[in-house]
Parts: structure tokens; sequence; C-alpha cells
């Protein structure tokens, strides 16, 4: 299982009460990341008509096509799993604390997927500070809480037994340079 850590400045809010600070947001029950890379390319299809369709090289059945790749890309992670009440904090809360990085606008401060360790694989860190960064900002995208009906009590409060999963999570992460 792997663990995604998001960390960002929020603002006050009527949502939560301690706002206006840093919040880190810790999905430990990841159970899907899907992660998409998708390019617009130019492609040109090169005319034929009756009579050159089938005369010297053109006698083949590979397509006559030239590609034009600008680099125009998009790159997106999907992340599902789940906020679970701890010690500290209700799902309820993280989940509004989730639902502020969305709104508040701008890139993550970092974005970690992976645990560190010996034993663990490589963790990959994408950093929102400015600079000359070798990864891309990670923006939160869109955001989805799925609450469902159970018997671990009401949701904005903690549940007798800690480190229930109690708040389904799908968001999406687009990456690129904040400007």
């Amino acid at each position: 299982m792997t663990t995604v850590t998001l960390v960002k400045d929020v603002p006050a809010s009527n949502y939560y009460t301690g706002g206006a600070a840093t919040k880190t947001i810790t999905l430990n029950g990841v159970t899907a990341m899907i992660w998409n890379i998708k390019k617009s390319i130019i492609k040109i299809h090169r005319k034929k008509n009756k009579n050159n369709r089938t005369t010297g090289d053109n006698f083949n059945d590979v397509p006559d096509n030239k590609v034009l790749d600008l680099k125009n890309g998009d790159e997106t992670l999907v992340i599902r799993g789940w906020l679970e009440d701890d010690a500290t904090d209700t799902a309820w809360k993280k989940a509004m604390w989730l639902r502020a990085m969305n709104t508040s606008g701008g890139p993550l401060t970092t974005l970690t997927i992976g645990e560190s360790g010996d034993a663990a694989p490589p963790k990959l860190v994408f950093s929102g500070s400015s600079g000359a960064d070798d990864l891309q900002h990670a923006f939160i995208e869109d955001l989805t809480l799925t609450i469902k009906a159970d018997d671990t009590g009401a949701i904005t409060q903690a549940s007798p037994s800690k480190d229930v999963a109690r708040i389904e999570v799908a968001l999406t992460i687009y990456f690129g340079k904040e400007r």
C-alpha cells in the first residue's frame, strides 16, 4: 500500500477550525493511482489519389502520415484512497482541509508519493516552491469526497476506535509550472 502526503497552506474558514496554517494530509489507505500522460500531436495525412496510390513506393499497406510533435502535453494523476480518524484529527476535518487545499488556489507546497526508509521504494516528491524545480508543480484539479453510512458514529466526531477509514477520497492532481 502506498502513502500519499499533501502539504499546503490553507486559509481560515467557516468549514473548520484551526485554519490559516500549513496543513499536512496523509492518505495511508491509497487503493489506486492512475497516472495519465497525454499529448496532442499534429497528424498530417499525405493525400493520395487514384493514380499515385499504387505506384512505386506508395504500393504498400503503410499509411503515409507525418507527425508534428510540439510537446503539448497534459499529465494528471488520479489518487483514490481513504481518510481516517487518528489521534489528532477526524477524517471529517481532514476532508475539509483537502477542500481548502483545492479551493484556495496555487500548487501544493509538496506532494509526496511513497514512504521513506531503507526498505521502502524511492519516494517521489513534487515541490510547489518557486525556483528551478526539477519536477512540475502539483495542483489539485478535482476532489471528490464520498461518505457512506456506517456504524462508526457521527462523521464530525472521532470514531470510538481510532484509525478507522471513514471518508473515501478521489482527487486529480494536474502537473505544470505555476505562472
